[in-house]
């Protein structure tokens, strides 16, 4: 009864939360129409000659008005809450979703990354790596690990493409995202492939995130996955992230799954399928599948030991699947580079006519400590706005430090996206092709963190009132800002200064 009234009282006062989103977004909105932007005077301050441009003070001015819209929305949002949560006080609550929620969310996902590869790519792939990966994906559609060399090599160069003395011409990457592109041409299909693998991410992150934590929080983490402006950016463009995200979640998912199980078939089958599936990773960024195996070993030291057991019994048999795919990609790499061990990265052959890629790691004279935070800050800036497009995406994370919620749980999902972090700190290219591709393997245990950090303040009724107002506000500002202000038109007008007339010409 008490903790009755105390509810029926939050509802009848929407309280501090109603008040404090009504005075931010009218303090946002009347400072816009009188023209004050304390958001441009830091700037000023900040810049080393005090000075902005014109185009930059444009950028802060309108993120003001919107950011004062967008609290407003959310100021509304906390006020019909408080209304319907009044109502549904004698009424049935809200149902959970179904089963099939997972599924449903997972073919929105890839709606969505469809409209943004026939929107905003038209359909073509952009970037250099995206262009070696069709560029080989038609190769072996037509059955050859190569094609044949141009008689003038020089009019035909390309970036991370290999022409040998031989006669050979392929792209430097390993062949995974080549091949499920080919696989898709083979029936006409080939735009298809990677919003179909974004969507097997979100349901694989789903049952993933479900062995680990509530269903609460595992449909929170696939909904926000869904939606990134970062995964759908990468999952539309010919990337190997995406097709590298949907075989890792998976492999772990199913490796999850059948550590719960006591059948035959739980304990050899299945791990052996997900061994096979996680393994194929190495087909498409196998730098990234290191980072992966730390990641899970991370979260293996912070398991206490009794549940290391069925995890144990089912390893060997997830290592036999994994030999699979691991002995593909030794045989295409003495296929095509003469031995084993070779990769396109580093490949600089004699048989080669261009100079292979050159990977700076480390610290060094060229690329020193205060480089490596530069270059650290600028990504995070990115991939903050990148992550899912709100002010602060990273708004929740910082909950789950609090003692009432903190587990190693949540310490494996902090430490393992610190390590994400550090190592691409050492890395010196940035890669800002969309945003900030490297750091998508920071997504999962970062949206983790944030559902659950979401889901503690919902189940708190002092908070909840509070979440919601911040949830609606951050989505309309994406809505109204960061998608039509900053992707749209960024990645909307021939990014990489290419086009479907380009393409065609090709």
């Amino acid at each position: 009864m008490r903790e009755k009234l105390r509810t029926e009282g939050q509802m009848r006062f929407p309280g501090a939360a109603l008040i404090a989103f009504f005075i931010a977004g009218t303090t946002c909105l009347t400072l816009s129409m009188v023209g004050i932007y304390p958001l441009e005077v830091l700037a000023t301050w900040l810049s080393p000659d005090h000075q902005i441009s014109p185009a930059f003070r444009e950028i802060l001015s309108r993120q003001q008005r919107h950011l004062g819209w967008a609290f407003a929305a959310g100021c509304a949002a906390i006020f019909f809450w408080n209304r319907q949560a009044r109502s549904s006080l004698t009424s049935p609550g809200p149902k959970r979703p179904g089963r099939a929620a997972p599924l449903i969310l997972a073919v929105i996902s890839g709606l969505l990354c469809l409209w943004a590869q026939s929107s905003l790519f038209q359909n073509v792939p952009h970037v250099t790596d995206a262009t070696c990966h069709v560029f080989q994906a038609k190769i072996f559609s037509e059955g050859r690990l190569s094609a044949e060399a141009p008689a003038c090599p020089a009019a035909f160069y390309q970036h991370n493409m290999v022409m040998t003395q031989d006669g050979r011409w392929f792209a430097r990457y390993p062949p995974g995202t080549a091949g499920m592109i080919a696989l898709g041409m083979t029936i006409g299909a080939e735009k298809l492939v990677l919003p179909a693998l974004h969507a097997i991410s979100v349901i694989a992150l789903f049952y993933g995130s479900l062995f680990f934590f509530s269903r609460k929080t595992a449909m929170i983490t696939a909904g926000l996955y869904a939606v990134s402006p970062l995964t759908l950016l990468l999952g539309a463009s010919f990337m190997s992230h995406t097709p590298f995200m949907a075989a890792a979640l998976s492999g772990l998912a199913l490796f999850f799954h059948s550590a719960k199980g006591t059948a035959k078939q739980a304990l050899r089958r299945q791990p052996f399928l997900a061994g096979l599936i996680f393994g194929s990773t190495i087909l498409f960024r196998p730098q990234d599948t290191a980072i992966v195996l730390v990641m899970c070993g991370i979260g293996m030291l912070l398991t206490p030991f009794p549940a290391w057991r069925p995890i144990g019994r089912r390893l060997p048999f997830a290592f036999l699947g994994a030999i699979i795919p691991l002995s593909v990609f030794l045989l295409y790499n003495h296929q095509a580079y003469g031995t084993m061990l070779s990769t396109g990265y580093g490949f600089d052959d004699q048989d080669a006519l261009q100079e292979g890629i050159s990977v700076s790691f480390g610290l060094s004279k060229d690329y020193g400590l205060a480089d490596a935070t530069r270059n650290t800050l600028n990504i995070l800036y990115k991939y903050n706005a990148a992550l899912l497009g709100w002010p602060i995406s990273l708004l929740f994370v910082p909950i789950t430090l609090l003692p009432a919620i903190m587990t190693r749980k949540h310490l494996a999902c902090w430490l393992s996206a610190g390590f994400v972090g550090a190592f691409f700190f050492l890395y010196s290219y940035p890669a800002y092709e969309f945003e900030a591709r490297f750091w998508i393997l920071l997504t999962p245990p970062v949206l983790i963190l944030t559902a659950e950090g979401i889901r503690w303040m919902v189940e708190n009724p002092s908070w909840r009132g509070a979440v919601i107002g911040c949830l609606v506000t951050c989505f309309t500002y994406a809505a109204i800002d960061y998608w039509p202000h900053t992707i749209v038109p960024h990645y909307g007008n021939d990014y990489e200064q290419t086009s479907p007339e380009l393409d065609a010409q090709a």
